[in-house]
């Protein structure tokens, strides 16, 4: 299995309005954007691509998506290595900005 894993985060002080534009919070400072929500939208549509890509050549690999919180100071990471859950994946793809 080929393994695209995104990351997210929400932070105190962003507004998580699912809104396409910014949607301040009254009577807080502008909140830290890190990048997060678009690495995992990103990654999203990848594995999306990779997967139509397989599917139209006949490649026999699967592709699998595993989104994870807590990228800004929570090791979210560490929880999925912990119970083996990418021990299914033969390879996984992170690329992550920095």
């Amino acid at each position: 299995m080929i393994g695209i894993m995104g990351e997210f985060d929400a932070l105190p002080g962003i507004s998580q309005a699912a809104l396409p534009v910014a949607q301040p919070i009254d009577g807080k400072p502008s909140g830290h954007a890190c990048g997060h929500n678009l690495f995992g939208a990103g990654s999203l549509g990848a594995a999306l691509a990779v997967k139509d890509w397989l599917q139209q050549t006949g490649q026999g690999a699967p592709c699998g998506f595993t989104a994870h919180q807590a990228e800004e100071g929570g090791s979210g990471k560490v929880y999925l290595v912990r119970p083996a859950l990418l021990r299914r994946r033969r390879s996984a793809a992170l690329a992550p900005g920095r």
